[in-house]
């Protein structure tokens, strides 16, 4: 469980190790603000890319592995691997029995990786807003909400401005992580 995991990482410092799609990568930074909020002493094993990492997790190479839900998602569901948790704010609809980080008391921990469809700066709001809402609106029909799922992934809805502050609010947060951590721009 969740909370095994931390208490036996906090009592075994340097003991357990974690993969990653590679430095500076989401997964690398996500256990980077693991480490730091937990107080939890682990090992980085640089990976290059997701399957590799996931290979060595399944062989057993690796402790764990802060990967995404789409890839990691049909080993849990076959009992080949095991989801502890996940790291966003809520439990996902499509692991609702996973408890999320912040319910094992990681009050601040908020990790997923995203994609967002944006534009050239100076776009006209008007055509920003009429894209946005095509975008939207195939974005909200059930068949594709579906196939999303299938594909591990939860769509959100928002509006251009809703974007361009969550942007702003990420690029700040991993700032943050990505210097505590002392990790360079390449």
């Amino acid at each position: 469980t969740l909370p095994e995991l931390l208490a036996y990482a906090r009592a075994n410092p340097g003991k357990l190790n974690y993969a990653s799609q590679g430095p500076g990568s989401t997964s690398h930074l996500t256990g980077v603000m693991f480490t730091q909020q937990t107080g939890a002493d682990m090992v980085h094993v640089p990976y290059r890319g997701t399957g590799p990492a996931l290979a060595d997790i399944l062989a057993g190479n690796v402790d764990l592995f802060f990967d995404n839900l789409g890839s990691s998602m049909p080993m849990h569901r076959g009992g080949k691997a095991k989801v502890l948790a996940v790291a966003t704010p809520e439990r996902s609809k499509l692991l609702p029995e996973v408890p999320t980080l912040r319910e094992a008391g990681l009050r601040d921990f908020s990790s997923s990786t995203w994609f967002a469809i944006v534009a050239p700066p100076g776009t006209p709001a008007a055509v920003a807003d009429q894209v946005n809402k095509a975008i939207n609106d195939v974005l909200a029909m059930p068949d594709i909400q579906a196939q999303f799922e299938t594909l591990g992934v939860q769509p959100r809805i928002v509006t251009p401005p809703e974007l361009a502050a969550f942007i702003a609010g990420e690029a700040t947060r991993w700032a943050d992580v990505a210097r505590a951590a002392k990790i360079e721009k390449e």
